[in-house]
């Protein structure tokens, strides 16, 4: 069945591109596939209608996962996918990482942002349960181990040389 769903072979290259970038949003896999936004809507209802992928919300955007025959990727670590596909939000759980219990203000000047910008993004995180802030205004990843492992185990499709700088800081803390 899955062969037949997959002979067309803009499907198929959807359907790969899924399995290679887990968590993947919609506009993100309209870059990395070339498919007009309307084909890519269409071809990824018949993929959800045939069993092999899934959609999950999260926040204003859509992510996508394979259901099966690709990596198996339980509810928490999709929240984290999800979320660790945007770059800001990637590289303030990254910048966390490394530098645990950061202030706002030990923070903005690490990205090129507005101060607004930072505190929009940290509250999401925050309101995710990917990070929190302590009594102190100092803000720490919540699950580090479980952070770390998502990071690791998916980063070749982050094509980030930060997640790679990061894999490295990490593994060289044990």
């Amino acid at each position: 069945m899955e062969d037949k769903v997959l002979q067309l072979d803009a499907r198929r290259r959807l359907f790969e591109a899924i399995k290679e970038f887990p968590g993947i949003h919609m506009r993100e896999l309209q870059r990395k596939t070339g498919m007009a936004l309307g084909t890519l809507r269409y071809q990824i209802r018949f993929l959800e209608k045939h069993g092999l992928i899934v959609e999950r919300k999260e926040g204003r955007l859509l992510t996508y996962y394979p259901a099966k025959g690709g990596a198996d990727v339980d509810a928490r670590d999709k929240k984290y996918l999800s979320i660790l596909r945007q770059e800001l939000p990637r590289l303030i759980v990254l910048h966390l990482m490394m530098h645990p219990h950061s202030t706002h203000g030990e923070m903005k000047g690490h990205f090129n942002v507005s101060p607004s910008t930072l505190s929009y993004h940290l509250k999401r995180l925050a309101q995710a349960r990917i990070i929190e802030k302590d009594e102190n205004g100092r803000y720490y990843v919540i699950e580090e181990e479980r952070v770390a492992k998502v990071l690791i185990t998916y980063r070749q499709s982050f094509l980030d040389a930060m997640v790679d700088t990061f894999v490295r800081f990490w593994e060289g803390r044990k």
